[in-house]
């Protein structure tokens, strides 16, 4: 069902939340396959970003019906035990698969706990997506009643994200063990965001300074033709980019950018 050789997906769907909530294992119980690694530990199995493929039927009937959706998983931002290096990456390489932008977030939420780890991390995606709110469905995991979302955003405690909710973001009940229709609602649901947003896909500054700098790479003398941009990219990040500066001074500029952005996500303790 999922493969890495299809053409450009209709939808592109990002799973984003800290460590632990049950990103990969929506992403799975979406895909209809088991593809994302996933454990029964808080540890994340998780380590780079990767992206999966799903062609739906074309005579289901359901929504979506007959669009490729492409699903990518992302390790948590907000992690103590990485610096600020490890980050970067990480928003490098969600970038590249999910160019030239997202048409969905799942912003992944463990209804059992709404910690200060989750606070950190909703907030750090909407520094780092700053236009997403319109594009995001927030997705509760170990929940099957949607009464018990309602009794969540209640309490005084989870009051950052039922603001964020109360701005008009929606959110879905997704309980990874059960068998029920939540997948189909799920798919009814990121479909009717699509369809408000025009199919439009996310926009923003770490977007639109991507869509540039790769640009600009495709002109520099650096290149090497034997890797795509993205890759050749990676590699600039890990050698230094001192060179760049007369060569493509763009494209050092939108790495700073991602340091800058990198180094903000980090925890307190992490940048110590």
């Amino acid at each position: 069902m999922a493969s890495k050789h299809e053409s450009e997906p209709d939808v592109r769907i990002v799973l984003f939340g800290r460590t632990g909530v049950g990103k990969s294992s929506s992403g799975n119980r979406i895909l209809g396959q088991d593809i994302f690694p996933v454990n029964q530990s808080f540890n994340s199995v998780t380590q780079d970003c990767q992206r999966e493929i799903r062609k739906l039927g074309g005579d289901s009937g359901e929504a979506l019906a007959g669009k490729t959706l492409a699903i990518v998983d992302t390790p948590g931002l907000c992690h103590t035990k990485k610096d600020h290096k490890s980050v970067m990456e990480e928003i490098l390489n969600c970038i590249k698969l999910i160019q030239p932008g997202p048409h969905v977030f799942l912003f992944v939420v463990d209804l059992s706990e709404f910690s200060k780890d989750d606070e950190d991390t909703l907030e750090n995606f909407k520094k780092v997506f700053e236009k997403s709110k319109s594009h995001t469905i927030v997705l509760f995991t170990h929940c099957q009643d949607k009464r018990d979302i309602e009794k969540f955003l209640e309490q005084s405690r989870n009051k950052s994200l039922s603001d964020y909710i109360k701005l008009g973001v929606d959110h879905q009940a997704f309980d990874n063990k059960a068998e029920n229709n939540q997948v189909t609602e799920l798919l009814e649901k990121i479909n009717k965001l699509v369809i408000k947003n025009g199919g439009k896909y996310c926009g923003g500054a770490v977007f639109e300074k991507a869509k540039t700098a790769f640009e600009e790479m495709q002109k520099c003398k650096l290149l090497d033709s034997s890797l795509d941009v993205s890759e050749q990219l990676m590699q600039w990040c890990h050698k230094g980019v001192d060179e760049l500066e007369k060569l493509c001074p763009f494209v050092k500029s939108y790495i700073d950018f991602v340091v800058k952005l990198a180094y903000e996500c980090m925890p307190p303790e992490a940048k110590q």
